[in-house]
C-alpha cells in the first residue's frame, strides 16, 4: 500500500509506492547479432515492495539508477495527464515526460498540455 508523508515546515512530500520488477521474456525475433540491450525491458509489480531503497532496484535488476528514477518520476504525474496518455489524447511525448518536471500537478497542466 502507498504512503504519503508530508515534511513538518510542508516544504516536502515524500510518497512510498512499493515495487517489485519482474524481466520480460527475450522476444524469439531477437537474434543475438543485434548486440546486448542498453537497458533491458522491465514491469513494475505495485504490491512487491522488494526493494528498500531506488539504489537496490537498479542493483537487483541490473539497470541504471538514472533509468530508475526516470521512470518512477512518472509516478508523480497528475491522473488526467495519466489518462490523457493512456487515452492516447494529445500531450507530451515520452522524451519530454523523460526529462525532470515539476511535482505540481497544475504546473505539470501548463507544461504537457
Amino acid at each position: 500500500m502507498s504512503e504519503i508523508r508530508l515534511s513538518p515546515d510542508g516544504s516536502t512530500i515524500t510518497v512510498f509506492l512499493p515495487m517489485a520488477w519482474r524481466r520480460r521474456p527475450k522476444s524469439p525475433a531477437r537474434s543475438s547479432s543485434q548486440g546486448p540491450r542498453t537497458r533491458p525491458p522491465v514491469a513494475a509489480d505495485a504490491g512487491g515492495g522488494e526493494y528498500g531503497t531506488l539504489a537496490e532496484m537498479a542493483d537487483a535488476e541490473r539497470i541504471s539508477r538514472s533509468y530508475v528514477s526516470r521512470i518512477l518520476r512518472l509516478t508523480l504525474l497528475a491522473p488526467d495527464i495519466v489518462e490523457r496518455i493512456l487515452d492516447g489524447r494529445p500531450t507530451a511525448g515520452l522524451p519530454e515526460l523523460l526529462r525532470p518536471f515539476p511535482v505540481e500537478w497544475e504546473r505539470q497542466r501548463e507544461r504537457f498540455y
